[in-house]
């Protein structure tokens, strides 16, 4: 999980801010998308379509979500859902290289436990 001093970081880099309300699929299992999210507020559920929609895991602030795809290139392989009123940060391959070095590490330190 990104730490308060990470996600300030995080809101001055050049990033794109996105809103999402409750209800709201931002990721969709299958779908092409790329770049990865960090989660400033709110909270996503993560699910995989196996006989129906199966809640995997619920993620809060700080975590990061997308990051398989990005680096795979492959389809997304879960869906993400806004349970809350949710703000974000994308991230895609352009401006991750952009990012502060401990910023990018504390990344992939997620990525080898998520």
């Amino acid at each position: 999980m990104l730490g308060l001093n990470e996600k300030l970081q995080l809101s001055k880099a050049d990033l794109f801010e996105k809103y999402f309300n409750p209800g709201t699929y931002i990721l969709r299992e299958g779908g092409q998308t790329t770049g990865l999210y960090v989660l400033l507020k709110g909270g996503v559920s993560i699910s995989k379509n196996l006989t129906g929609p199966q809640k995997l895991k619920i993620l809060k602030p700080g975590s990061v979500f997308g990051e398989v795809s990005l680096l795979s290139k492959k389809p997304r392989s879960t869906n993400v859902l806004a349970e809350d009123k949710m703000i974000v940060l994308e991230i895609n391959e352009n401006n991750i290289n952009d990012l502060k070095s401990e910023i990018v590490l504390k990344i992939q330190k997620n990525l080898l436990i998520f």
